[in-house]
């Protein structure tokens, strides 16, 4: 009798061991299956972003070739004049695509030589009211002053040194235009606009430039009004290679809008050397047929923003930076 439950006990013990062992191998089983697929998103990833790099890149040197290329009209085939300011893409077949947009500086809010009002106005746009706007110009100021007697709104060293993280002001010119969202004010901002799409360090004027504005610029100048941002685009399509007049501008930005922003926008060709490239890689995008319209798809892409200065036939770069968009 004692020898049966001695048998008994020793299958079940070798059961248990039998389902310890399945359950081992079923859970290295998952979990080499688990790091597999990781390991291939991992991958595939890197092979987005890397292909993503690549098209963007080719964005950015695409723009720069045209802006730079003259070429005269060959066999027959009328050259597309290069718009500054205006946004093109180029389809890569099963590649994906890019997308570039190129403006000079000096279609930008210089952050060294701003007139106050236009500051105010772009404050404005962007939500900001009366006293808050104070506070952000005079902080502009003490910024850029390089003594530490701060004006009625403004802050100098005394205000950014008491920070939960600590830092002391430039007291100099400003060299970046990612240091307005350091400057005291500037907090509720974040986030609501890119601030080397909208301010420079390289523009040798006060006024914007009508004639290459970024599409943030543009909307800014319009008022956020659609309409004129259309007339805009449809004026620069129509007349390749025209610089705007004072009458264009009048004609584009309406009489409202003109009588507010006239003291502050140009008709100015080109005033600098100095270039802002924005350039968007997007590996995978196509465009597919489905039902009655176009089906878009993509994975994320990689964006490259770039300024450079041009000097003879060739490109120092001052600024790049890469993000995924």
């Amino acid at each position: 009798m004692s020898r049966n439950w001695k048998k008994r006990g020793q299958r079940g013990y070798a059961l248990v061991v039998v389902i310890l062992v399945l359950l081992m191998v079923s859970y290295l089983s998952a979990d080499l299956g688990l790091n597999v697929r990781t390991e291939l998103k991992v991958a595939t990833n890197v092979k987005e972003r890397t292909e993503g790099r690549f098209l963007a890149r080719a964005g950015l040197v695409m723009a720069q070739f045209r802006r730079a290329d003259t070429p005269q009209n060959s066999i027959g085939t009328p050259y597309e004049k290069f718009l500054e300011g205006y946004p093109y893409e180029e389809h890569l077949s099963e590649k994906g695509r890019f997308r570039y947009v190129l403006v000079s500086e000096s279609g930008k809010i210089d952050l060294n030589r701003f007139p106050e009002e236009l500051m105010r106005l772009f404050l404005a746009y962007h939500g900001i009211d009366e006293n808050d706007a104070a506070v952000i110009l005079d902080s502009l100021q003490d910024w850029r002053d390089p003594d530490d007697l701060h004006r009625l709104n403004g802050a100098e060293s005394d205000y950014y040194e008491t920070l939960d993280d600590p830092y002391i002001p430039r007291n100099g010119r400003i060299g970046d235009p990612a240091e307005f969202f350091l400057i005291k004010g500037t907090e509720p901002l974040r986030g609501k606009f890119n601030p080397y799409a909208v301010f420079t360090v390289y523009n040798n004027k006060s006024q914007i430039n009508f004639n290459s504005m970024t599409p943030e610029m543009l909307e800014f100048v319009a008022g956020g009004d659609q309409e004129i941002i259309d007339a805009y685009r449809q004026a620069q399509e129509e007349m390749p290679g025209r610089l705007f007049n004072i009458i264009d501008m009048q004609n584009i930005l309406g009489t409202e809008r003109y009588s507010q922003m006239r003291l502050f926008v140009a008709p100015a060709g080109t005033t600098t050397n100095y270039y802002y490239i924005e350039a968007i890689g997007e590996p995978g995008y196509r465009q597919e047929e489905a039902g009655d319209g176009q089906a878009q798809r993509h994975w994320p892409g990689l964006r490259i923003e770039a300024i450079y200065q041009w000097q003879g036939n060739k490109a120092k770069y001052l600024f790049w930076k890469e993000s995924f968009s």
